[in-house]
């Protein structure tokens, strides 16, 4: 693969039962198969399915389709996990299935500033690639506010 220029960036794109989402590639540490051998958290958050225990670390997993309110059926919720780090912190993510990685040019992206309002403000950008449109998310945002919600509970 070319080096990326100044104008380019990358993600990984993923989905969530039907609907198409993407990360941004320097946040992404590994992304693992969803079949790992996770350790439910007693009294935790819903949205927590529990922790891995990733080569001597353990790593919260965060069902990421029950948190932003997306019904995928259970057998569709754990196919991945992507690990993501992001200010010394690392998070797991439960998706459906990652499809691929993509480089695109800053013009490919538009701000969902205006266009889409969203409760939570998770949606940083909209790419459209081929006949699908990503909702590109806040993965930092999303865990941030998972945390603060399980220290109010």
């Amino acid at each position: 693969m070319q080096p990326i220029q100044s104008n380019e960036f990358e993600i990984v794109e993923f989905f969530l039962a039907n609907e198409y989402y993407g990360i941004h590639v320097a946040s992404v540490r590994e992304i693992i198969r969803g079949n790992c051998s996770l350790v439910p958290v007693p009294d935790a958050p819903a949205v927590i399915m529990g922790v891995v225990n990733l080569r001597g670390k353990i790593i919260p997993v965060v069902d990421l389709a029950e948190h932003m309110h997306i019904n995928a059926q259970q057998k569709d919720r754990a196919k991945r996990i992507i690990i993501a780090e992001f200010n010394k912190m690392t998070v797991g993510f439960c998706v459906s299935g990652v499809t691929r990685v993509h480089r695109l040019s800053r013009q490919q992206m538009e701000s969902s500033d205006g266009l889409i309002q969203t409760k939570n403000a998770y949606t940083v950008g909209i790419i459209k690639i081929e006949e699908r449109i990503l909702f590109l998310l806040d993965f930092e945002k999303i865990a941030s506010d998972i945390i603060n919600q399980a220290k109010i509970s």
